[in-house]
């Protein structure tokens, strides 16, 4: 009796409701937002359907399926499948046109995986599951474009990513402390700071940076990270791995510039490398590279 049970089950499909249920229950806990990269991220976080987390939700539909499985109720699974994939074609549309999310095209693959092993729309008889399978994928596709999009851009620790005015700094950099000071003194809602670190040392001033912005002004937290004295923000390995991402990002950012040095101001497209007297006096910028990579003593000036 038991074997025959254990025969019945379609294993793949149990194994793809598993595999959604488990990201979504990492979502749950909070580790899919933190890995995630893209605006719709911090927009969507905390998101809920009658007082409940969306993940849970998505926790509730793969159990479904997955229980319908073990039961043997295999068309009951099927359409509750091709109803999950039709649902999150809906979702993906509201990302489309407000900000994609990367943690939820995570969760739109596994109800496309499910779909694939439950739904089978390839087979003889499947026309509804093929017509939601068009409408996902055409739901998908200019979400997968944002995110690459967004994914590729520099990350801003600070301040509106489409400022007029952007600077790339390293915590380490005296000029850049300089640079930093000025335009928060003088025009802070127009400018946006991107870090990039060399090294653990400036990834620990970072983090201590991240903590300082959630409970004081910038100007405080940034004076805090550059003199040391910040305390560096506890972060789990997933949210650290999400860190280490964006600082690669915009090490890639200044070497597309073409430099290895900070701090580098961007204004509208266009750019200057070093100090600077403030934004109203035009952000000239001067010829001094600023801190370099390759010498510490531009640095530690």
């Amino acid at each position: 009796m038991v074997a025959t049970f254990f025969s019945r089950i379609q294993w793949s499909g149990l194994i793809a409701a598993l595999v959604g249920l488990g990201y979504c229950a990492f979502g749950a806990s909070g580790g899919a937002e933190a890995l995630c990269v893209t605006e719709g991220c911090a927009l969507f976080k905390g998101a809920s359907i009658f007082g409940l987390s969306v993940w849970w939700w998505g926790v509730g539909a793969f159990a479904t399926v997955g229980l319908l499985y073990l039961a043997g109720l295999k068309d009951q699974a099927r359409t509750l499948a091709i109803l999950l994939l039709l649902a999150d074609a809906g979702f993906l549309l509201v990302l489309a046109f407000s900000a994609t999310c990367i943690s939820c095209l995570g969760a739109a693959l596994c109800f496309f995986l499910l779909f694939l092993v439950v739904a089978a729309p390839w087979r003889k008889g499947s026309g509804a599951a093929r017509v939601v399978l068009v409408i996902w994928l055409a739901c998908l596709t200019p979400n997968v474009a944002l995110a690459a999009q967004e994914a590729a851009s520099p990350w801003p620790i600070h301040g509106n990513p489409n400022a007029p005015v952007q600077v790339i700094f390293s915590p380490t950099c005296s000029h850049c402390q300089a640079v930093v000071k000025s335009l928060l003194l003088d025009s802070p809602e127009n400018v946006a700071f991107f870090p990039v670190a060399k090294n653990d040392e400036e990834r620990e001033m970072i983090r201590g940076l991240l903590g300082e912005l959630q409970d004081e002004t910038p100007l405080v937290a940034f004076e805090r990270m550059f003199t040391g004295t910040a305390e560096p923000m506890e972060l789990g390995w997933w949210e650290d791995t999400g860190l280490s991402f964006r600082l690669f990002r915009n090490r890639v950012a200044l070497l597309r510039i073409g430099s290895n040095t900070v701090p580098v101001t961007l204004i509208r497209g266009e750019f200057s490398f070093g100090d600077s007297g403030g934004l109203s006096e035009g952000w000239t910028g001067g010829l001094f590279g600023g801190c370099n990579e390759e010498s510490e003593e531009d640095c530690d000036e």
